[in-house]
């Protein structure tokens, strides 16, 4: 069976990229991270989802996307050393 791109990665070049040192400190190296699965809105240069609508419902897989998107994109910033003051 062939291989997709992600199982590409994961068999290659992520190995290759240890291999020569590109998961020591400060670098890390992470899958892929899709956190779209609807529409996304565009203003100016940027895009955006819209997780909490004005009517105060809630897109609950929007929801839980972003919360882990926040919680790797957190714990990155840690691992890289920066502190909250």
């Amino acid at each position: 069976m062939p291989l997709n791109e992600a199982d590409t990665c994961r068999v290659y070049v992520t190995p290759g990229l240890r291999e020569v040192g590109w998961e020591t400190s400060p670098r890390s190296i992470t899958e892929q991270y899709t956190f779209t699965d609807g529409r996304v809105e565009f203003t100016g240069t940027y895009g955006y989802q819209e997780v909490y609508a004005e009517d105060d419902s809630c897109n609950k897989s929007l929801q839980h996307s972003l919360n882990e998107f926040l919680l790797m994109w957190l714990n990155n910033l840690h691992e890289q050393g920066h502190k909250i003051e």
